[in-house]
């Protein structure tokens, strides 16, 4: 199914597992509020495309808390504010395109990073002479989608900064320091008293308790059941005095979390431990939230910058300036729950009214 949508349209009907919005090729000058590129490695040619180059860098956003297209964003009016009083991100980009862009057929597939993981090229797109770009959105920065060191380094390079390293795809998002409010993690199929890691979508929650040496007032619930259509049968809730936060080991022997922790936190359940069979939910009060919505406008931005912006405000050049005529967001099962969500919520246009995408996702 394809809808065809008029360039204003900021909501759109989702049907079925399919959902796609055709965003118009008017091509307005906007720098889509990306005001750097660095590419910090170019391979050419890429393996097995001997007429292919592969760019990977980073963008560097700064969003308007007060315009429309992003008042939507959780939080973002507590966001810390740069000189230009603007809301500041990293994003991780990666573009595979043709050496030769004359060549170019002009489509863009802006591809959705799966908990930051690479997404391929298939063959019928280089042999089409199409253009690839992955970008950053998920702005946990934990696990899979955590921040390199050095990320906020230029060239030229001053010892100790550096270019980074690219392990994944990431958002460094601004961090409210200091805030503090309730979340939900959730612990399956874990057994046994050996501490269990509070994950969503298997990547770590990148929060920290307010107190991890207090649960007062945090609550482990047990499910036993719950439908497909979300009907939660609660077997009961842990008491305080048999979990505890940890960073490891077990309820008699726990490993404590410090400043250095990694994520994940952990829970120390007392013994007999963890049953495998049920679902434990912690709601518990946590510390600094990311504003993860910078993340889905950044996503936004790239693709807009790379579409439609000659140069970045340092003069470094789109490497594909003017050569790019459409654009399609593609997503494959949280890429695509991604891609529904980014359209619904109107984000397919960005700050100066431009839309840049249309969008399959199942």
């Amino acid at each position: 199914m394809t809808l065809n949508l008029s360039r204003k349209v900021r909501r759109i009907p989702l049907i079925g597992a399919l959902a796609s919005a055709v965003l118009m090729a008017w091509a307005p000058v906007t720098d889509a509020r990306v005001t750097r590129i660095v590419v910090d490695q170019t391979t050419t040619p890429i393996v097995g495309q001997p007429l292919y180059q592969q760019l990977t860098g980073r963008a560097f956003g700064e969003l308007d808390s007060t315009d429309p297209h992003n008042t939507l964003i959780t939080d973002i009016g507590l966001a810390p504010r740069n000189a230009n009083g603007k809301v500041e991100y990293i994003a991780s980009f990666r573009i595979r395109k043709p050496v030769d862009m004359s060549l170019a057929s002009g489509v863009m597939w802006h591809d959705v990073p799966n908990r930051g993981g690479d997404v391929g090229f298939p063959a019928d797109s280089f042999a089409a002479n199409d253009t690839q770009l992955l970008s950053g959105w998920q702005g946990d920065n934990a696990g899979g989608t955590s921040v390199p060191p050095n990320v906020s380094c230029v060239p030229p390079y001053v010892a100790p900064c550096a270019a980074p390293a690219f392990p994944h795809h990431y958002v460094k998002t601004p961090v409210l320091a200091g805030v503090t409010g309730r979340i939900l993690g959730r612990i399956i199929n874990r057994s046994g008293v050996n501490a269990a890691p509070l994950n969503v979508m298997g990547n770590p929650i990148p929060y920290f308790p307010v107190n991890p040496n207090d649960n007062a007032g945090d609550t482990l619930t047990i499910v036993t059941n719950e439908t497909v259509t979300g009907v939660v049968t609660v077997g009961g809730t842990v008491a305080n005095s048999d979990w505890k936060y940890c960073a490891g080991g077990t309820f008699a022997a726990p490993v404590p979390i410090t400043a250095t922790t990694p994520l994940p936190v952990n829970v120390c359940l007392k013994s007999p431990g963890f049953d495998p069979t049920k679902l434990y939910q912690l709601s518990y009060m946590v510390k600094d939230p990311y504003v993860l919505g910078a993340g889905t406008a950044a996503f936004r931005d790239v693709l807009s910058f790379f579409r439609y912006a000659a140069a970045d405000d340092f003069g470094t050049p789109n490497p594909v300036a003017g050569k790019i005529s459409s654009a399609i967001i593609r997503g494959v099962s949280q890429s695509g729950n991604f891609t529904r969500h980014f359209i619904f919520l109107g984000m397919n246009e960005d700050e100066e009214g431009a839309s840049s995408t249309k969008g399959p996702g199942r």
